[in-house]
C-alpha cells in the first residue's frame, strides 16, 4: 500500500501536513491501546483472551466478532513480515482442531483479569449473546494480522490465502502528531472481503433433533433414550453436542486437548428409525463389557450396524428400549468408571 499522509485544513482553506511519529514513539503502547479500544480492530469486537496457550505457543489476542466468529489477532511491533503469517496460521489451525467445549474450558481457565473482561464460563457467556446459527459458524477462525507496516511478500501471501478461501486480513496503524495529541490512522491493507475471494462455505446448522424425532413420530422413544444416557453419564463433566440428526455425549479427552464423543442418540432419516450410538472410545475402555453388551442386544433381535468410529443399535419401540436399558447401563457404568480413573481431575473435584 502507498504511504499514508495526513493534512490539516483550517477555515481559511490553508493546508498543512501533520507530522508523522517515529514508530518507536508509539509501538510500545499500541497493543494496550487496542485492548482498551477493541473497536479499533473491528466494529463490535469483544476480546476474550490474551496470550492464550496453544499447541504452537501463546497467541496475542483472541476475540469474538459481531457475528459470533472466533477471531485471532497476531500483533507485531514493526512491519509485518511473512513469518507472522506462518505463526498466525499455526495458531488458527490449532484453534480449529479443538472442540467447542474444550476451547470454552481453556478460555475460561485462562480468562484474564483487568484489561479484558473476565469470563468464568465461556460457553454460557457465548450462548447468552449469540444464536444457535451463529454458534454453528463459530469456526473456522478468522485471522487478522496487525502491525505498523506490511512488506510486499506478506501482502502477496495474505492475498493468495484469501483467494484460496482462508479468512485472513492485514491491518496497519500509523501515528501522527498534531496539537500535542497523537493521531492513529488505521489502514486495511488486505481484506477478507476483497473481490475475487470465494464466498466462505457456510457451515450447515445441525437440525433440531427433538423436532426431527417429532417429525418421524419418535418423540417418546427419543425422550426415553435421552433419559437413559443422561442417567449413564450423570456425575461426569459431560457436554451434550448437537450433531446432524442427533446428540452426542462428549467427555474431555483423557490424554489430549480436545473432546471426544462416547455415546449418542440419532434419528436415521432414510430408515425413519432411532439408534443409540456406542462410540469406539467407550468400547475400548471396557472391551469385555462391550462384548457382553453385543451378545445381550443380539438376543433382543436388535439391528446392529458398524460405522467408522461407532456401533449403531437400532431401537424400534419403547418395550425394546426397556429390554436393553440394563445392558447399556451396565456397559457404560464399567466404561465410564475406567474413564473416570484415567481422566485429569481439577483441584476442586474428588479423585
Amino acid at each position: 500500500m502507498d504511504e499514508i499522509n495526513i493534512w490539516t485544513r483550517d477555515h481559511h482553506g490553508r493546508v498543512a501536513p501533520v507530522q508523522r511519529i517515529a514508530q518507536v514513539d508509539y509501538e510500545h503502547n499500541l497493543e494496550e491501546t487496542l485492548i482498551a479500544h477493541p473497536d479499533m480492530l473491528a466494529p463490535g469486537l469483544t476480546l476474550i483472551a490474551r496470550q492464550l496457550p496453544t499447541g504452537g505457543g501463546p497467541l496475542d489476542l483472541l476475540g469474538i466478532d459481531a457475528d459470533g466468529r472466533l477471531t485471532l489477532f497476531e500483533l507485531k511491533r514493526g512491519r509485518l513480515a511473512r513469518d507472522v503469517v506462518t505463526q498466525a496460521i499455526d495458531y488458527a489451525s490449532w484453534l480449529d482442531s479443538v472442540s467447542f467445549p474444550d476451547l470454552a474450558r481453556r478460555i475460561s481457565e485462562h480468562s484474564p483479569q483487568g484489561e479484558i473482561e473476565h469470563i468464568d464460563d465461556f460457553e454460557n457467556w457465548y450462548d447468552e449473546r449469540f444464536t444457535d446459527d451463529q454458534r454453528a459458524n463459530f469456526q473456522p477462525t478468522k485471522v487478522v494480522l496487525v502491525g505498523l507496516g506490511l512488506d510486499s511478500a506478506t501482502e502477496r501471501i495474505a492475498r493468495w490465502l484469501n483467494t484460496a478461501g482462508v479468512d485472513i486480513s492485514a491491518i496497519t496503524f500509523h501515528g501522527f502528531e498534531h496539537s500535542g495529541q497523537t493521531l492513529l490512522a488505521r489502514q486495511v491493507e488486505v481484506s477478507a472481503d476483497e473481490p475475487g475471494r470465494p464466498a466462505r462455505a457456510r457451515r450447515r446448522t445441525p437440525a433440531n433433533p427433538h423436532a426431527l424425532a417429532e417429525q418421524f413420530g419418535l418423540q417418546t422413544l427419543w425422550d426415553a433414550a435421552i433419559e437413559l444416557l443422561d442417567t449413564c453419564f450423570d456425575g461426569l463433566p459431560t457436554y451434550q453436542i448437537r450433531r446432524q440428526g442427533g446428540i452426542t455425549y462428549d467427555l474431555r479427552q483423557i490424554d489430549g486437548p480436545s473432546g471426544n464423543a462416547y455415546a449418542g442418540v440419532f434419528i436415521d432419516r432414510p430408515k425413519a428409525t432411532l439408534f443409540i450410538a456406542v462410540h469406539d472410545i467407550a468400547r475400548d475402555l471396557a472391551p469385555k463389557s462391550f462384548a457382553q453388551l453385543q451378545q445381550q442386544l443380539k438376543s433382543q433381535d436388535l439391528k446392529r450396524e458398524r460405522g467408522d468410529v461407532r456401533t449403531k443399535f437400532y431401537v424400534t419401540s419403547l418395550q425394546q428400549l426397556q429390554n436393553i436399558r440394563k445392558p447399556i447401563a451396565d456397559f457404560y457404568t464399567d466404561a465410564l468408571a475406567q474413564y473416570d480413573k484415567q481422566r485429569p481431575h481439577t483441584e476442586s473435584e474428588p479423585q
